[in-house]
């Protein structure tokens, strides 16, 4: 017999987050949203790179779908071929797309955009995973390589977990 898995406990998603998705578009295009009620875990971690060590920004976001007078989440290809007014009730997010925490700053030009990413408290989206019950996304998480699958959200019954 099959048991029910909890649904996730959507009660810690209190952040405020930016997201930067840039439109498949001729030219440069980023659409900036301002998404509150999103779980953020964000550390600076020490990378190595051919023999040079540095400091990245590693990240795990959580963006719950629909609920709570959140916007849903589409797939970006749908999303980019809404109208600017059509996509007022939606967000995406992919690979390549940045985060910023709390509200972030408007990104105007494509050197905004290369320049953000080194910026404390904003990261580079390089991978996401559309969590679902059935058809119905339950939230989106994204975050920086080999964040994602890790314990995010707390299980109803025994607080944060890790």
């Amino acid at each position: 017999m099959k048991t029910a898995r909890p649904l996730p406990d959507y009660r810690f998603c209190r952040h405020t987050v930016t997201l930067y998705h840039r439109l498949a578009k001729q030219g440069f295009a980023v659409e900036k949203r301002v998404f509150r009620g999103a779980f953020l875990d964000m550390s600076l971690v020490r990378k190595e790179t051919e023999g040079a060590a540095g400091y990245e920004q590693d990240f795990l976001l959580v963006l719950p779908s629909g609920l709570g007078g959140r916007p849903a989440y589409l797939e970006p290809a749908a999303y980019d071929r809404l109208s600017e007014s059509g996509r007022r009730k939606f967000f995406t997010l992919c690979p390549g797309d940045k985060i910023a925490e709390g509200e972030g700053p408007d990104i105007l030009s494509a050197a905004d955009w290369a320049a953000f990413t080194g910026k404390a408290g904003a990261g580079l989206v390089k991978e996401t995973a559309a969590r679902r019950l059935g058809e119905r996304v339950l939230h989106l998480e994204a975050g920086s390589a080999g964040t994602l699958g890790r314990s995010s959200l707390p299980h109803p019954r025994k607080g944060l977990s890790r």
